[in-house]
């Protein structure tokens, strides 16, 4: 058809599934397989996979540097280069997987049974450099100061450590703080706050602190009173780190960032289920990607139960 009109589109914008196809622009897709949206609005095909380690982990962190470390099945912890090759940095690492966290130059891992603090040239029990009651004899008024406690998410806040400790029966979370400065020692008296929910999530920037809960999102800036952001939760540990200090993660609403906070897909992407997250940064082609893996499972909204018939055994 020479007189024919064809559309011009003049950047895509990459996946939209929440409007009607017809009501849907040329530079939305319907479906993308196998292609990624750049930043200049070009589509690309994506890189394929690469395999290049075959050993077996029972954990792995990216740490904030650009290193990949990982536990392996002697638990060894394990520093991984570009090719696969690896180098044993510490032997007898028991206790993996760990919640992971960094402050300065040391990394902190807390698991179920054993918590290390890495340090450049060494690794010790996380805890260990906490004065023991018995040989310290503290004034009286000043706060006792204890070893981390068991928690199931760990987050750094400045120059402290957060651990959060999940209290099933009466349905909250609390958060305790390290002494500011001593990540080994913990007032759990008195350095604490309480959250409803589970919290999932705990990150941070220069500027903000972010606790994600499984029902909430607030925002703790170092220069004002914390807010909450959203009134929906994130999935366990969906984060990654941006050195242009950002924060990106994972929520019931898509993908999101801080601070300050911005949904960036809710607008577009419709999220379907609540299940186990797993997300990165991919630089490719001189763009960035936030690249998330979900396993789905029908959601259910925590303020309400599914709907039971019940039995009808009488009728009269």
């Amino acid at each position: 058809m020479p007189n024919a009109t064809w559309p011009v589109v003049d950047g895509f914008k990459g996946l939209n599934n929440r409007i009607d196809p017809i009501r849907l622009g040329l530079e939305w897709q319907l479906q993308a397989d196998n292609v990624l949206c750049d930043d200049a609005g070009f589509l690309t095909r994506r890189p394929g996979q690469t395999s290049f380690v075959n050993s077996q982990f029972k954990d792995v962190y990216g740490t904030k540097d650009g290193r990949l470390l990982a536990i392996d099945a002697s638990d060894n912890l394990i520093q991984i280069d570009e090719q696969g090759n690896s180098l044993v940095l510490q032997a007898g690492v028991i206790g993996a997987p760990f919640q992971w966290t960094e402050l300065g130059y040391a990394i902190f891992m807390l698991g179920d049974v054993a918590a290390w603090a890495v340090y450049p040239d060494t690794i010790i029990t996380w805890g260990s450099l906490c004065p023991s009651l018995s040989s310290v004899s503290y004034p009286l008024g000043d706060p006792i100061s204890y070893p981390p406690p068991g928690g199931h998410v760990i987050g750094t806040r400045r120059d402290q450590l957060a651990v959060a400790v999940w209290e099933d029966e009466q349905d909250r979370s609390v958060l305790y703080f390290s002494r500011p400065g001593y990540p080994h020692e913990f007032r759990l008296e008195r350095d604490y706050q309480i959250f409803a929910g589970r919290i999932n999530l705990l990150a941070h920037t220069s500027t903000a602190f972010v606790i994600g809960t499984d029902r909430a999102i607030y925002l703790d800036p170092y220069d004002g009173p914390m807010m909450k952001v959203a009134d929906y939760g994130v999935p366990l540990n969906a984060i990654t780190y941006d050195e242009r200090d950002v924060v990106f993660f994972w929520s019931e609403l898509g993908l999101c960032k801080a601070a300050p906070f911005e949904n960036l897909t809710d607008s577009k992407l419709a999220v379907i289920g609540q299940g186990p997250v797993t997300m990165a940064l991919l630089e490719y082609q001189g763009s960035r990607y936030a690249v998330v893996q979900q396993v789905n499972r029908p959601a259910v909204k925590r303020s309400a139960r599914p709907y039971e018939l019940p039995t009808v055994s009488v009728i009269g």
